[in-house]
C-alpha cells in the first residue's frame, strides 16, 4: 500500500482554485498511486525514508514539498481534464471510425510532472539544480 503524500489539509492549506472535492481522500491516495507508479517506486522510498536518503534537511523537505505539490496536481489535473483519461490511459491520438481527436492529456499533469522533476523524484539520479 503506498503512503498519502498529501492529506485533506494540504489541499486546505495549497488554496486550490477548485473547488475541494467530495471525495478528496480517495483521489489523493490515487494521485498518490499513480506518482509511485511513475517515478518506480521511488516516490514512496523518498517519503518514506528521505532523512536516510538525502545529505541536507533542506534536500529532504524539498523533495517531500515536491512529493506534496505533485499530489495536489494530480487531483487538480483529474479535475480539469476527468479521472476518466488516467483510467484510460488517453494519450496523444484518438481514433474511432471518421472520429479523430488529437492531443489527448497524458496521465501525469503538467505541473505534476515539473514538481517531481524539480525535486528529483521522476528520473532517477536527475534532478534541477
Amino acid at each position: 500500500m503506498t503512503s498519502r503524500y498529501a492529506t485533506e489539509s494540504d489541499w486546505d492549506e495549497r488554496g486550490s482554485s477548485y473547488t475541494k472535492p467530495t471525495d478528496i481522500d480517495r483521489l489523493l491516495d490515487r494521485a498518490s498511486e499513480l506518482i509511485d507508479f511513475v517515478t518506480r517506486g521511488r516516490a514512496e522510498l523518498i517519503y518514506t525514508s528521505a532523512a536516510d536518503l538525502f545529505d541536507t534537511a533542506s534536500a529532504v523537505a524539498r523533495a517531500q514539498k515536491a512529493l506534496l505539490d505533485a499530489t495536489v496536481d494530480q487531483v487538480e489535473f483529474w479535475q480539469e481534464t476527468g479521472e476518466a483519461h488516467d483510467v484510460l490511459g488517453l494519450r496523444g491520438t484518438l481514433i474511432a471510425g471518421r472520429v479523430q481527436v488529437q492531443h489527448l492529456p497524458g496521465q501525469l499533469g503538467q505541473r505534476t510532472q515539473q514538481n517531481l522533476m524539480y525535486g528529483g523524484i521522476l528520473f532517477s539520479g536527475v534532478g534541477v539544480i
